[in-house]
């Protein structure tokens, strides 16, 4: 009996090696959460957002009518214009803005943005709202843009970014949206 015993641990404990070192002995599934400590929205190239030096808030400035960087859509609707449907085409772009993260190795890279709706021509597309980078809105073409006393137009939009991953991580920037190179279509 007492030979049949010192063959089995013999066996179990070849065995165990065998079976630990094919498999390995990494031990897993506690792993440490790491929260985002910093959000930055950076513009559709990537690039940091200049800062006023008296205010200390960040702007991006969207050329509107840059076709090298961003592209046009239209989208027909029917209206209504003195009392008559009709069909008309508007024009809008789609600006894809960047959110960078740090940690880079944060566990859940999950954020909502807060877009002021109360501008017309701005409008939120969620189509990037699982993206763990990037945020999208659409903007209108305006049919007749003013200008400010410096020649500006002066349209605005704030955009703010706040952690959903249970971090305290947020970031507020400011879109200006420029329709200076205005052309009647």
């Amino acid at each position: 009996m007492k030979k049949a015993l010192v063959i089995l641990v013999i066996a179990l404990s070849i065995v165990s090696i065998v079976v630990v070192g094919f498999m390995g002995s990494d031990l897993g599934g506690i792993y440490p959460r790491v929260y985002m400590e910093s959000l930055r929205i950076l513009d559709h190239m990537g690039n940091e957002a200049v800062v006023n030096r008296k205010t200390g808030e960040r702007w991006i400035t969207i050329d509107y009518y840059d076709r090298t960087t961003l592209k046009e859509f239209t989208e027909t609707r029917t209206v209504e214009e003195n009392g008559v449907m009709v069909q008309k085409t508007f024009y809008y772009i789609e600006y894809t803005f960047q959110v960078a993260v740090e940690p880079a190795n944060a566990t859940e890279k999950k954020y909502e943005f807060i877009i002021d709706q109360s501008n017309a021509f701005v409008h939120y597309s969620n189509r990037m709202a699982d993206s763990a980078s990037r945020g999208m809105f659409r903007i209108d073409e305006i049919d007749e843009v003013s200008f400010n006393v410096l020649g500006y137009t002066d349209f605005q939009i704030r955009v703010g970014c706040r952690a959903n991953d249970g971090g305290t991580a947020s970031d507020n920037i400011w879109f200006k949206i420029d329709y200076s190179k205005y052309v009647s279509r």
